[in-house]
């Protein structure tokens, strides 16, 4: 979640208390609200909720945060009057996420506030792109340099570049027994680690956004 999402659901807080007071009808929709929020973060506190692959396990809560986020951002609307003021708070709130869309276009899912530090600050001990959507734009570079029929061999899994390889291409995932293939393409599940395989093959490629690397291209060292 952005700065100002966290920031508008810590006064959406005492908004919908406040709400929940006064109303019979709104103390009952916060109910639910507080319920549909609170029940699985429980979950994951308590360890009965495994949380792996960034936020996707609890990703269900962010429409109750929203409606947290919806009562604070009411809430102060409410209590600013000038109409340019409520625009300027709008607009404040969406520019973050905004922000984040057009830096890290077309892999959007891997945002990180900076709380973290951006994605920079969760590339050490976070997952990022575990759906490795960057292979589809290391593969096109591999299309264009691959030579016939190329052994391409892919650490991370090799389904997310299937549909965009050259129909002649093998894909496949290395294994000790398989030997160096013809080029490599490496990313996904920390990629920091996974960047030391193949120590005598060269990097050719990278995929990167904020300069952080998502997925790298190797090939063989050519000798002069």
């Amino acid at each position: 979640m952005t700065i100002p999402a966290v920031v508008l659901v810590l006064t959406g807080i005492p908004f919908s208390l406040a709400r929940a007071v006064r109303s019979k009808e709104d103390r009952v929709l916060a109910g639910v609200i507080w319920i549909w929020l609170l029940a699985p973060l429980m979950m994951v506190a308590g360890g009965l909720m495994p949380i792996y692959d960034n936020f996707r396990h609890v990703l269900f809560i962010l429409p109750a945060l929203f409606l947290v986020a919806g009562g604070g951002l009411n809430g102060l609307g409410k209590l600013i009057r000038s109409a340019r003021l409520r625009v300027g708070l709008a607009l404040l709130a969406l520019l973050p996420g905004a922000a984040g869309i057009v830096q890290l276009h077309p892999y959007e899912y891997i945002y990180y506030n900076e709380l973290m530090g951006g994605i920079r600050g969760a590339f050490a001990g976070f997952e990022l792109d575990y759906w490795c959507t960057a292979f589809r734009d290391a593969v096109a570079f591999v299309n264009e340099a691959a030579g016939p029929n190329a052994r391409v061999g892919f650490v991370g899994g090799a389904a997310s570049a299937v549909p965009y390889a050259r129909e002649d291409l093998h894909l496949y995932t290395p294994t000790s027994a398989s030997g160096d293939p013809d080029m490599a393409v490496l990313g996904c599940r920390l990629i920091g680690r996974q960047a030391s395989l193949f120590p005598d093959m060269q990097t050719v490629y990278e995929t990167r956004r904020n300069g952080v690397l998502l997925a790298l291209v190797k090939e063989p060292v050519v000798e002069p």
